[in-house]
């Protein structure tokens, strides 16, 4: 149990993945594997069809000069739209409650 005399420190997202990536684990490895998405309102792609009240992968959606395009990244969503979703499909994803969700924008 920490004292009531300890501080609480903590770090942004990109600055804790910085620091992470700092450190090396047992074996050599490195802490943080892979980058840690950020939160928020995204576009995806999903990757195979994700059934209405259940999950599925999705391709984070990175900007480029022209547009956008997906990347290597993929999440976890919940689909709680209503309807299921088509795979091979752009989707824009929202995190509600810390868990991303999906929904469809092009119906």
């Amino acid at each position: 149990m920490a004292s009531k005399s300890e501080e609480l420190v903590a770090f942004n997202p990109t600055d804790a993945d910085l620091l992470l990536g700092g450190l090396e684990g047992a074996g050599g490895e490195s802490i943080a594997a892979i980058p840690r998405p950020r939160r928020g309102d995204k576009f995806g792609w999903t990757i195979d069809p994700i059934d209405e009240g259940d999950t599925g992968y999705v391709l984070l959606r990175v900007p480029t000069a022209t547009g956008w395009t997906n990347s290597t990244v993929q999440v976890l969503a919940f689909n709680e739209s209503g309807a299921d979703i088509a795979g091979d499909k752009k989707v824009l994803l929202m995190t509600i409650d810390g868990r991303w969700c999906v929904f469809d924008i092009c119906p």
